[in-house]
C-alpha cells in the first residue's frame, strides 16, 4: 500500500492528517534529516510532503532522499514571503513526470482553438 507522509513541525503538517497523511514531527533540521533518511528506506511510501521553510536547513538530506528513494518529495510553500524554493522544486517534479517544466516562464504553449 502506498503512503503519504508529511514531515515537519506539528503546527505546519497537522493539516495533512485530514487527507490521510502519516505525520512525522520534526522540530529542527537535524530531526528532519533523520526522518528523511528513515523514510528513504521505506518502500511503501509514494509521496513525502515537506514544508519549504523546513527544507532550508536540510537540503543535503532532501537531495539524498531523492537519490535513494523512488518516492516523490514535494516542498510546499507555507507563507507568501517564503524562500520560493517550492515553485522551482514543483517545476522539477512536473518536468520529471511529463518531460517539460510547465511552470517555467516561456515554456507554455499557446493553444488556439
Amino acid at each position: 500500500m502506498s503512503e503519504l507522509v508529511a514531515i515537519g513541525p506539528r503546527d505546519l503538517i497537522s493539516c495533512f492528517a485530514a487527507v490521510g497523511a502519516e505525520l512525522r514531527c520534526a522540530a529542527n533540521a537535524e530531526e528532519m534529516a533523520k526522518q528523511l533518511e528513515r523514510a528513504s528506506r521505506e518502500k511503501d511510501i509514494s509521496l513525502v510532503l515537506l514544508p519549504e521553510d523546513c527544507a532550508e536547513g536540510c537540503m543535503e538530506a532532501v537531495n539524498r532522499f531523492r537519490e535513494e528513494s523512488d518516492a516523490v518529495l514535494m516542498l510546499l510553500p507555507v507563507r507568501t514571503d517564503g524562500l520560493d524554493i517550492s515553485a522551482e522544486e514543483i517545476g522539477k517534479e512536473i518536468e520529471k513526470a511529463v518531460g517539460v517544466n510547465l511552470l517555467k516562464t516561456g515554456s507554455r504553449s499557446k493553444v488556439r482553438g
